[in-house]
């Protein structure tokens, strides 16, 4: 599950900066509009932080337990310091 939450709040970021600079490749609906102003991706874009902003408080104590998960999906990877 951590993992899950943790790659789709990097695919937020990744479709906010994609937004921000006008690259649709990701929104293909809105590509197919036409021609999009950039006040309206700036609008979509903020509206992608904003829910990027929304995951990492509802899930801050997955942050905190990431050394602990990381022991059962990478162990070999894993510091035995940050288990401890």
């Amino acid at each position: 599950m951590y993992d899950s939450v943790k790659s789709f709040t990097v695919k937020l970021t990744l479709w906010g900066k994609q937004l921000t600079s006008g690259n649709l490749v990701h929104f293909s609906t809105l590509s197919s509009l036409g021609k999009v102003g950039p006040k309206s991706l700036k609008e979509y874009a903020d509206i992608i932080s904003n829910l990027q902003k929304q995951f990492d408080v509802r899930f801050k104590d997955f942050k905190a337990l990431e050394p602990h998960f990381q022991l059962f999906s990478t162990p070999l990877l894993l510091k035995l310091t940050n288990v401890c």
